[in-house]
């Protein structure tokens, strides 16, 4: 057994997931998204990103990780401004495929027979077909020596989702059919279908 797969516990919990390097999956399922940047060879570039969240709510600001070694990261150093896109669950064969190839190989767009539709306030377009997506105006990248991805900072100019999978009375995802829930990721080739939840008073 690899040292990374060599488990401890403590009663009925595992406590080495750290050393596992698997840690952070306990936040997972978290919503797959991907991200679409300027790239002057291809036009544009798809990421796949499951490290892209919020980080305000006072102020609209979402951070994305993305590794050193990936094509979309060096595109995002040059960038100024970036789209993210939200797909429904029916495509997340999509988005596991699209990260199996690098843009610098590839053009993804044709690759996967995608078209991209016209942003509403910076210049990066977000796929068709979306159920949502987030137009952002790249503002800081928080790089360290000690970390395996870094942070780009963006500040949200837009955020759009469709009416038939987004409730505009309690801001949250109505999870009635496959086609109007976002894709999520559990880790590894996993995702996982979300269903629609219980108020709780």
């Amino acid at each position: 057994m690899s040292k990374e797969l060599s488990f401890q516990y403590r009663g009925d919990y595992i406590v080495n997931l750290h050393q596992l390097r698997r840690w952070y999956r306990l936040f997972h399922p978290m919503v797959a998204s991907v991200i679409v940047v300027p790239d002057p060879k291809n036009q544009y570039n798809l990421m796949p990103a499951v490290w892209a969240y919020p980080i305000s709510a006072r102020e609209p600001y979402i951070a994305v990780g993305v590794a050193p070694e990936r094509y979309t990261f060096s595109l995002l150093k040059k960038a100024s401004e970036f789209t993210v896109s939200i797909l429904p669950s029916t495509e997340s064969r999509l988005i596991r495929e699209l990260g199996d190839v690098s843009g610098k190989d590839v053009n993804k767009l044709d690759r996967f027979h995608l078209e991209l539709e016209e942003p509403l306030s910076n210049s990066v377009p977000h796929i068709k077909g979306s159920i949502a997506w987030v137009e952002a105006k790249l503002e800081e990248i928080i790089e360290r020596p000690n970390w395996d991805h870094a942070l780009f900072i963006g500040r949200v100019l837009i955020a759009a989702a469709s009416k038939l999978a987004f409730d505009e009375a309690e801001l949250i995802w109505k999870l009635d059919s496959p086609e109007h829930t976002p894709a999520s990721w559990l880790g590894g080739d996993f995702f996982v279908k979300l269903v629609q939840g219980e108020k709780v008073r």
